[in-house]
């Protein structure tokens, strides 16, 4: 499958976090014949395998990137089958008003509808003023009555919101749930590659759970991989008109978080590698990362962690947006560390 029709399958299944099992079979689908070895955690990851092609697996490096998205669950239905909404992660309540979402019910089936919008003819002068929260948000079914929607919609049901791929000018991506889809696409071109190279590590290629929540997923999958190094990647916020901070620019290349859980041997062979093989490689702050690096870094005896991201504008919206020249500088920016990795792991990683 090409990438952009890959991608627009990948953002368009939901998987709101905790309820990622649809994102994760169509991963599965992709994988399953570019691994040695697949399996699904009990929180719902799912890790892939791809065994040391050189015969001689000197040790295990985990790259993990999240599946799970924003959305909500079914919090109420009341009177005429209207559904009012819980959060899942983090939804600005600005960007609501007049979205269309999909409603993934317990059945299996999934559902239209709207979040309804009080047209301004009938709103007070107060209303006007104020901005949509959570719990005045409303999902309109479309088609289904009041007794339909009972029958086949319960309290606890996700619901996420909609938006096809567009592919823009100059190799631009905008759409949903690039966070963090784009780097599950990135994960999967990465197999692609591993079954091209002669590699000394065993490398876990992980899609993990419930990120936007804490990350358990990418917690109790380290656990289980028990990795020597640690990779995670992910999005960060890219340049926006009107913010006046510096922020890393889409098309620049892959960023490189620098900070106290990030390792700084890790940050120092992939600056070196980026420049070897001419990859743009920019540098960002990273105190906290707010990736899956956060808890794989914290893992029994401690992981050495790296954690590098695709700058991304409009984050947690509908209408994220992506350069793809900084998805395929990050495959190739992975697949030379890959086949650099220190032979001498030995060295401290600190």
């Amino acid at each position: 499958m090409e990438d952009i029709e890959l991608l627009d399958k990948l953002t368009s299944t939901p998987g709101v976090s905790g309820s990622e099992e649809k994102v994760a079979d169509v991963i599965i689908e992709e994988i399953k014949g570019l691994c040695d070895e697949y399996h699904t955690t009990p929180l719902g990851s799912v890790i892939a395998l791809k065994k040391s092609t050189s015969g001689r697996a000197k040790g295990k490096i985990e790259i993990s990137a999240h599946m799970d998205e924003i959305g909500f669950v079914v919090a109420k239905i009341e009177e005429g089958g209207y559904l009012r909404l819980a959060t899942v992660g983090g939804v600005d309540p600005k960007i609501l008003s007049s979205q269309e979402v999909t409603i993934i019910s317990h059945t299996g089936r999934e559902y239209k509808g709207v979040i309804g919008a009080l047209a301004p003819h009938l709103q007070t002068e107060k209303e006007r003023k104020e901005q949509p929260s959570h719990d005045t948000v409303f999902v309109d079914v479309i088609g289904l009555s009041e007794d339909e929607v009972r029958a086949n919609i319960r309290v606890g049901d996700t619901v996420t919101m909609h938006a096809p791929i567009l592919r823009l000018m100059k190799n631009r991506i905008v759409g949903k749930s690039l966070d963090d889809r784009i780097c599950v696409l990135a994960n999967i071109k990465l197999l692609r590659e591993l079954n091209k190279m002669i590699f000394d590590w065993d490398v876990y290629v992980v899609f993990s759970s419930q990120e936007e929540i804490g990350s358990p997923g990418a917690r109790t999958a380290t656990y289980e991989i028990e990795p020597d190094v640690g990779i995670a990647i992910d999005v960060t916020i890219g340049d926006i008109h009107g913010v006046k901070e510096k922020l890393p620019k889409l098309g620049k290349g892959p960023v490189l978080g620098l900070g106290p859980t990030c390792s700084p041997k890790i940050a120092g062979d992939i600056k070196k590698i980026a420049k070897e093989i001419n990859v743009p490689l920019q540098l960002e702050a990273s105190v906290r990362t707010g990736t899956d690096a956060d808890s794989m870094f914290l893992v029994g005896k401690g992981v050495p962690i790296a954690v590098l991201s695709i700058p991304l504008r409009h984050m947690h919206t509908t209408v994220e947006l992506i350069d793809m020249d900084d998805v395929n500088n990050l495959v190739r920016l992975l697949v030379e560390y890959i086949k650099q990795l220190d032979k001498t792991y030995e060295e401290a990683f600190l």
